[in-house]
């Protein structure tokens, strides 16, 4: 970004335009500039833009020290205009008591918005929530229904489980060929993960053993 388009963002951001804020953030990030990109990002999210307030309620959530009161704050601003990440987030705080009292209705709560906008994992959760009865009436009619979305929506231990349960005839009549389409599936989608994750791994290594090594030298002794 050159200095001509950094004085036009400025001047913007200064009228009160969020995504010209978001624009100083992200490009303020990027070089490094951390003081500076947070000043952005606050600014963007004070007007409002649910992607900065997102961004903000992570970082008091992961820094050194957690400011928790401001990450939920923020991610709870985030999660009113729908950013399906910052009610995951929000709903793992509140299920675990960090930096806030539990609080199993809403951590519920927001756990069913985000599944209800399709987010595997948040699916996923909500059929273990049902399948174990954590707060709400034990079902696993329920269970098998959010395993199952989660599993359409390619989340690998969404598909174990429901394997599981159409194998054991759990929520549904027992079903053996469903129940090995799912496990089929999951082997298969696990093998390649953990394939990647191998070559990632073996990638890593090789960078490290083509790196030269640093000699030691030997120190002059002292008479």
């Amino acid at each position: 970004m050159d200095e001509v388009e950094l004085k036009v963002l400025k001047e913007k951001s200064k009228k009160g335009d969020s995504e010209s804020s978001f624009a100083l953030a992200k490009h303020f990030e990027s070089i490094g500039k951390q003081h500076k990109s947070l000043h952005y990002y606050k600014k963007a999210g004070d007007k409002g833009h649910s992607k900065a307030q997102k961004i903000l309620g992570m970082h008091f959530l992961s820094k050194t020290n957690p400011d928790y009161p401001k990450a939920v704050d923020w991610l709870t601003l985030a999660s009113a205009q729908d950013e399906v990440e910052a009610m995951w987030e929000l709903a793992w705080i509140y299920e675990n008591g960090i930096g806030v009292l539990k609080d199993t209705k809403k951590a519920n709560y927001w756990f069913s918005v985000a599944a209800e906008m399709c987010y595997p994992q948040a699916e996923y959760r909500l059929g273990v929530i049902y399948e174990e009865g954590h707060g709400v009436k034990q079902s696993d009619k329920k269970a098998l229904h959010y395993y199952l979305r989660s599993a359409r929506h390619g989340l690998i231990e969404g598909m174990y489980r429901v394997s599981l349960f159409m194998e054991k005839g759990r929520g549904i009549g027992r079903s053996v060929n469903e129940a090995n389409y799912w496990k089929k599936k999951a082997i298969t989608l696990d093998l390649e993960r953990n394939r990647k994750r191998l070559e990632s791994m073996k990638g890593n290594q090789d960078k490290k053993e083509g790196e030269a090594p640093i000699e030691n030298e030997e120190k002059p002794s002292e008479d």
